[in-house]
């Protein structure tokens, strides 16, 4: 579901700009052969990261409402505490501000199709292979505390 929310838009925005080009549809997708590789790997960021926060808040709260509250909040206030974090002077405070999520997957698209968000990890000096190995960590971590959730339950 998480899949489809990211990329079944896009298709749909790429088949349209494609249809409405005035260079025609043909021409249009074979100038933005690009699109074909860069989209999928965007998606891919954006599922992993919220698919496992969505796999860790679904796993210790019963009730969709608060897991859906929960998630949006972190994902909020996540983004707004690592910038004030990155922005202060302290030992540490530039690991600190990689504790936002949702900047990562976003971090990963600026670096795929040109451009900045001025992003709390790109403000603390961190490159795309962080934003890169942060969402592997929140999976991985996800992952392993669902599993083990799961199988005391079992």
């Amino acid at each position: 579901v998480v899949g489809a929310m990211y990329l079944v838009p896009q298709i749909v925005l790429h088949l349209g700009l494609g249809l409405i080009s005035s260079d025609g549809f043909l021409t249009y997708m074979g100038d933005h052969l690009d699109v074909l590789w860069k989209v999928p790997v965007t998606a891919l960021g954006f599922i992993a990261m919220h698919g496992a926060l969505v796999f860790f808040f679904s796993s210790i709260i019963k009730r969709p409402g608060i897991a859906s509250s929960a998630l949006l909040g972190t994902v909020v206030a996540g983004n707004g505490i690592a910038r004030q974090i990155a922005l202060a002077d302290f030992p540490g405070a530039r690991w600190i501000s990689l504790v936002a999520p949702d900047q990562h997957p976003r971090i990963i698209r600026d670096r795929l199709f040109g451009g900045s968000g001025g992003f709390p990890a790109e403000l603390a000096g961190f490159d795309v292979w962080a934003s890169v190995a942060s969402i592997v960590v929140v999976v991985a971590a996800a992952a392993w505390f669902v599993r083990s959730r799961y199988r005391r339950l079992a």
